[in-house]
């Protein structure tokens, strides 16, 4: 599987998106600023925000960030698994 900073390298919105879905993510709703949100599948009120401009992943309950880190360092793949 391939990482999140390779997204970043290769600016791949769909590879984001394939990879969102490996985790149980979807319905990716685009917003401002390079800013993406993923539903999870099985429960609406957790949300993956990726600030794609700021390299950032935030986790949201209930519209709440809860954690966030850095889209380059491989924390997003360690806090899905």
């Amino acid at each position: 599987m391939l990482s999140f900073s390779h997204f970043l390298t290769e600016q791949s919105r769909k590879t984001l998106d394939i990879m969102m879905a490996n985790y149980g993510y979807g319905r990716p709703a685009v917003g401002a600023e390079g800013h993406i949100t993923y539903t999870n599948k099985e429960d609406g009120n957790d949300q993956m925000l990726m600030d794609l401009p700021g390299e950032e992943w935030h986790h949201m309950v209930k519209g709440k960030v809860t954690q966030k880190g850095s889209l380059k360092d491989g924390s997003l793949e360690k806090y899905l698994s």
